[in-house]
């Protein structure tokens, strides 16, 4: 389908992604920018014979900066 803008201009698909692409990195440039994160390993031990443990959560997380409760 076709989408009208406010100047009667009709849009395809392809041009209203670009106008959407257009928005995101004008309005929030850290979105769109990559950076490359260099994460370490996940250390885990385990607890018994059932149990595991990862002992860096929270420095992974704080590496990617979520808070810890977005990650469970």
């Amino acid at each position: 389908g076709r989408v009208l803008v406010d100047a009667g201009e009709e849009l395809d698909y392809e041009d209203m992604l670009d106008l959407v692409h257009d928005q995101m990195r004008a309005l929030n440039p850290d979105l769109v920018t990559r950076t490359i994160k260099k994460v370490k390993p996940p250390n885990v031990v385990r607890l018994g014979t059932t149990r595991s443990c990862w002992l860096n959560f929270a420095e992974i997380a704080e590496t990617l900066k979520r808070d810890q409760t977005q990650m469970k």
